[in-house]
C-alpha cells in the first residue's frame, strides 16, 4: 500500500514571499517594485471621497444659483406693489400750462394746493393767528388766476424768498427771527401754500431729524413738497439744507433739543433745554437754536419726554416762540407732554402730532400706522404724523402719498393745520 501525504500548501503573503538559500533561514523579500506599482495609471485614479469631491462642488454651485433665483422671485412677489408704484413714478409726466387769456385748466384733487396763509398779506396785521379769515381773503384775491395743474411738480411752487430782512433781528449771537413791523410773522411768510377751502380730510406729515445723513436727507427732499421737513439744529451746512428743501417746495422746521426721561443715557446735546436749568439759561439755549439759520417756520422737539412735561419751564419757551412769530410742533412721543395746555393758555401757535409712524421702523408697522393716521383724519378732519429718516419710512411715504388722492385725503403742510383753523382738532388724538 502506498500512503499519499497531503500536499503542503504554500501561502504567499500579499507583499512578501519567502526564498530559501542553501542551509540558510528563509528571508523575506518584497514581492513588488514600488517605483513601478505606484506609477501605474490605475493607482492615479481618485477613489472614495476624492472621487465624488468635484461633483459635490458642482452641486453646491447649482444650489447657490437656485437660492439666488428663489430669493429674487420671492422679493419680487412680496414687493410687487412697491415696485409697480416706483416704476409708475418714473414714467414721464405731462405738465399742462394754461395759455394767457385762455380758460383755466381744471385741477385734480391730489395736486391742488392753492394759496392759504403762506404768503401773508396785509390782512394778517392784528388778525387772529389761528383763524380762517386771512385764508379766505387771499383765496378770493386769486380767483381770477388759473389754478395750478395737478401734475405740476412740487418744486415749481415758489416759496417766499428768505431771509426777509424785515423778519430778522441781528444780534451778537446771530440772526434771530422776529415779527415784522407790519405784523407779518415768519411762520406764515415762510410756510408752504395750501388750499384752505378743500373740504376733504387732511393729513400733515413731518419728517424730522434730517441733515445728519446726506443720502437719506436728499431722499427726504425728493418727497412731495407738501410734507414738512425738520432739520437737526446740530447738523452741519444747515443753511444749505434749508435752501435745498425750500427749493424742493418744502417748508422747514428746526429741531429743539430737550431733556428726555433717560438722560444722561440719551443725551440730547450741549444746547438742550434741561429741567435742571432755570428759565434764563434755557432761553440762552433756545436762542442758540434760533440763530442757526433763517427761513424756517418753527421748531419741533428732539427728545424732551421729561422737559415737555414741565409746565413751568415749557411756558416761557412757547411764549418766546410766539413772540418771534414761530410755531411749535410737539412730535407726540411723550404721553405726559403739557404742550396742549401751555399752547391753550399762552395762545401760542402749536401742534401736537397724533402718531409717531415709524416706532418700530419696519414696513408692516409703518403701513399700519399710516392706516391709523387716515382713520384719525376722517374722524377729526385733520391728523398729523411724524417720521424719521429711516429707509423703510421714506420708501413707504413715497408710495403712500401717491394713493391719497384715490382715498379722498388731502396732504397739507403742518403750518396749514394751524393756519387753516384746525388747531383745536390737531392737538393730538388723546
Amino acid at each position: 500500500m502506498t500512503l499519499k501525504l497531503p500536499k503542503i500548501v504554500k501561502l504567499k503573503l500579499p507583499f512578501f514571499s519567502s526564498s530559501k538559500g542553501s542551509g540558510e533561514e528563509a528571508a523575506f523579500q518584497p514581492d513588488f517594485d514600488p517605483a513601478q506599482d505606484f506609477e501605474s495609471d490605475e493607482d492615479r485614479k481618485p477613489t472614495g471621497f476624492r472621487k465624488w469631491l468635484p461633483w459635490g462642488g458642482v452641486a453646491l454651485a447649482y444650489l447657490g444659483v437656485a437660492a439666488v433665483a428663489g430669493g429674487t422671485v420671492y422679493y419680487l412677489s412680496t414687493h410687487a406693489d412697491d415696485i409697480q408704484s416706483e416704476m409708475m413714478a418714473l414714467r414721464p409726466k405731462l405738465v399742462v400750462q394754461p395759455l394767457p387769456g385762455g380758460p383755466p385748466v381744471p385741477a385734480g384733487d391730489a395736486g391742488q394746493e392753492m394759496a392759504g396763509d403762506a404768503h401773508a398779506s396785509s390782512t394778517d396785521q392784528g388778525g387772529d393767528s389761528h383763524g380762517e379769515g386771512d385764508n379766505h381773503q387771499e383765496m378770493a384775491s386769486q380767483e381770477t388766476a388759473p389754478p395750478t395743474p395737478e401734475l405740476q411738480p412740487d418744486s415749481n411752487q415758489i416759496l417766499q424768498p428768505q431771509p426777509d430782512p424785515n423778519l430778522v433781528e441781528e444780534t451778537p449771537l446771530g440772526p434771530l427771527p422776529k415779527i415784522a413791523a407790519d405784523g407779518r410773522q415768519p411762520w406764515r411768510v415762510y410756510a408752504r401754500m395750501f388750499n384752505s377751502l378743500d373740504k376733504r380730510p387732511k393729513v400733515a406729515i413731518v419728517v424730522t431729524d434730517l441733515g445728519l445723513n446726506q443720502a437719506l436727507s436728499e431722499e427726504a427732499i425728493g418727497l412731495p413738497g407738501a410734507m414738512t421737513l425738520g432739520f437737526a439744529s446740530y447738523a452741519g451746512g444747515l443753511s444749505d439744507w434749508i435752501d435745498k428743501a425750500r427749493t424742493g417746495g418744502h417748508e422747514v422746521l428746526l429741531t429743539l433739543p430737550m431733556e428726555p426721561y433717560d438722560y444722561p443715557r440719551s443725551d440730547p446735546g450741549p444746547y438742550a433745554l434741561m429741567t435742571s436749568y432755570d428759565a434764563a439759561e434755557n432761553m440762552k439755549k433756545l436762542n442758540w437754536v434760533l440763530t442757526r439759520a433763517t427761513g424756517y417756520v418753527g421748531l419741533i422737539n428732539f427728545e424732551g419726554t421729561r422737559f415737555s412735561g414741565n409746565v413751568e419751564l415749557l411756558t416761557p419757551v412757547l411764549t418766546q416762540l410766539a413772540a418771534r412769530g414761530l410755531l411749535y410742533v410737539d412730535n407726540g412721543a411723550a404721553p405726559l407732554s403739557m404742550t396742549r395746555d401751555v399752547a391753550r393758555d399762552t395762545d401760542a401757535p402749536a401742534v401736537v402730532a397724533d402718531l409717531v409712524l415709524d416706532n418700530p421702523p419696519d414696513r408692516a408697522s409703518i403701513v399700519g400706522q399710516l392706516a391709523r393716521l387716515e382713520t384719525i383724519a376722517r374722524a377729526k378732519g385733520v391728523a398729523v404724523g411724524v417720521v424719521h429718516p429711516f429707509p423703510a419710512s421714506l420708501n413707504r411715504l413715497r408710495v403712500w402719498s401717491r394713493e391719497l388722492a384715490a382715498k379722498g385725503i388731502a396732504l397739507i403742510p403742518v403750518s396749514g393745520v394751524v393756519a387753516g383753523g384746525y388747531r383745536k382738532n390737531a392737538q393730538g388724538s388723546g
